[in-house]
């Protein structure tokens, strides 16, 4: 059976499951990659055109309403002052009347901007940033250098962020992945006591792989769709558990039908 079929019929049904019991460990460690890389694909389908159209609308931003700048040496020259005043927020880069920023000390401008919770302010050598009610102040860095057109050329790096992104997304992805299966196994221990297939646990965690498809496949739709769902993780491990749980139910009942039909008939 190949990886997709595995794949179709851990979903469909448990009557495929004794199968899978068959598997070696690298068989099962190469599915929990596929479908961990079928999760972390379809739970972050938007990521891409999503970021094409910001590095889109930052490029237009950058060339069209960015007034010229130029950062060198620790001093900032900015052909025409940025003002934004939204309430809460405050934005003001200037460089027209040179480094203002330092003639007031941190107490001074708390006051002063006692009223904006979120503040950058950047002068012709400082820059001074408040956030959660505390203020820094301090000098541009000087072995920085950057103008329009290279803050434009950057803009394309936002790729090469969201592709590490992902890459690191897809490694803790497996690694949840198998924290979940470890507890749907535990628990697997627990039904296998009562229904008394006699599995051993790494044959448990096996088939604990396969028994989490499903939930992981919908996972990955609501994260797909943005869809707010509280209490998820253990929604997740309840149907794994229950996929398992019918899956060691079917082997029982076939195990012990298999042995009703190896009886010897008395006459």
């Amino acid at each position: 059976m190949n990886i997709f079929s595995e794949f179709f019929y851990a979903i469909i049904g448990v009557k495929k499951y004794p199968r899978f019991l068959q598997n070696k460990g690298g068989k099962v460690f190469f599915y929990i990659m596929f479908a961990v890389l079928v999760y972390t694909a379809l739970a972050n389908a938007k990521v891409i055109p999503e970021t094409k159209m910001f590095v889109e609308e930052l490029k237009g931003f950058i060339e069209d309403k960015l007034p010229y700048f130029e950062l060198k040496n620790g001093e900032l020259y900015i052909e025409e002052g940025i003002y934004l005043d939204d309430n809460e927020f405050l934005l003001s880069v200037d460089s027209e009347y040179g480094s203002y920023i330092n003639q007031y000390n941190k107490s001074e401008w708390m006051q002063m901007l006692a009223e904006y919770d979120n503040v950058i302010m950047m002068d012709a050598s400082t820059i001074l940033i408040k956030d959660d009610g505390q203020i820094e102040i301090g000098d541009h860095i000087e072995f920085l250098s950057i103008t329009n057109d290279i803050l434009y050329e950057m803009a394309d790096y936002a790729y090469w962020i969201i592709a590490i992104y992902l890459i690191l997304a897809y490694i803790c992805n497996i690694f949840l992945f198998l924290f979940g299966v470890l507890i749907i196994a535990l628990i697997g221990m627990i039904i296998d006591s009562f229904i008394g297939c006699g599995l051993t646990f790494g044959q448990l965690f096996k088939l604990s792989v396969y028994s989490k498809t499903c939930m992981l496949l919908v996972k990955a739709l609501i994260k797909l769709f943005s869809v707010r769902f509280s209490g998820l993780f253990v929604i997740v491990i309840t149907v794994s558990g229950l996929y398992l749980g019918c899956a060691l139910s079917y082997m029982k009942n076939k195990k012990e039908q298999d042995k009703r039909y190896n009886e010897p008939v008395v006459f």
